[in-house]
């Protein structure tokens, strides 16, 4: 099935159209070339649901308006929380991902934000549909 609800159909044709997202399966090990970190960041996150939970919402944020604060956080500020919650569970002195790593997750966390974001947008663009077509 399709994000959308529909049978994917004719969709699952489209050249490079993954129907299913990758899911890595194995262990996460970093060679002397930087390879071997395919999937790490959704592994991580489906290892810790609640981690993603905090990261989902700490993305999705919104501005109260009622004090001073930042609209929106920036990437650094996301990855650095992030980094922050993965050595408070000990992961940088197990020497895991990201800890053994040159960008210590930056880019995988811009990816994932970019998609959190557009998922949100799209959740919302369908609700605004079912709004209309239901009155």
């Amino acid at each position: 099935m399709h994000a959308d609800g529909q049978v994917y159909g004719w969709r699952g044709l489209i050249p490079n159209l993954h129907v299913r997202p990758y899911k890595r399966c194995k262990k996460i090990r970093i060679d002397q070339f930087g390879n071997g970190g395919a999937g790490a960041m959704e592994a991580t996150l489906d290892a810790h649901p609640d981690l993603r939970l905090n990261l989902d919402k700490r993305i999705k944020a919104i501005s109260s308006g009622k004090k001073l604060e930042e609209i929106k956080l920036t990437v650094n500020s996301h990855c650095t929380w992030f980094l922050d919650e993965l050595r408070r569970l000990g992961y940088e002195q197990r020497g895991e991902w990201p800890f053994n790593t040159d960008s210590t997750a930056y880019y995988s966390m811009r990816r994932y934000i970019d998609k959190v974001l557009s998922s949100n947008a799209l959740l919302h663009k369908m609700n605004a549909i079912f709004i209309s077509v239901s009155i």
